[in-house]
């Protein structure tokens, strides 16, 4: 698969998972706090997909430079199946649940695998691929952060 197609799927999982957060937001938004904290990780969700644009549009005025990557799609697809359930839930979801699943999507191996893969087969892409993982891991450290704040119990992931 062409490079700048792989990243366009990586980007769908930013776009979706910024989705999710304003979801959220918007579900707890009589906790100030809880919406805030969901503001801030959306907004850097979009922050993410802007990136992976921006470095698609230099691959595209340079695409012969980059090779074609090992890339399945499905995973990508079950992941914003799995965000998009949740988006459309008509059940109640507590806080806790939300953080939970938002722990569980920031440390998905899905991302980490792709990147890594993609990091392999292009070294010219690290730079930004390194960025993203840095930055999933922050996302990871600030709900777990939020989640003890909040007395929650989450396991280790």
């Amino acid at each position: 698969m062409d490079i700048s197609k792989a990243l366009h799927e990586l980007k769908k999982i930013e776009i979706k998972a910024q989705e999710l957060y304003s979801h959220y937001r918007d579900l707890f938004h009589e906790d100030q706090e809880a919406a805030d904290f969901f503001q801030v990780i959306s907004e850097e969700e979009k922050s993410h997909a802007d990136i992976i644009e921006y470095q698609i549009r230099l691959i595209r005025a340079d695409s012969k430079s980059f090779s074609e990557v090992d890339f399945d799609v499905k995973p990508v697809n079950e992941l914003i199946d799995e965000m998009n359930a949740q988006i459309r839930s008509t059940q109640p979801v507590s806080l806790e649940s939300a953080i939970r699943f938002s722990i569980s999507l920031e440390s998905d191996a899905v991302e980490s695998l792709y990147r890594s893969l993609m990091v392999e087969s292009n070294p010219e892409v690290a730079e930004l691929i390194s960025k993203l993982g840095i930055e999933d891991k922050a996302h990871l450290d600030k709900l777990k952060a939020f989640a003890k704040n909040r007395g929650y119990s989450i396991s280790k992931q």
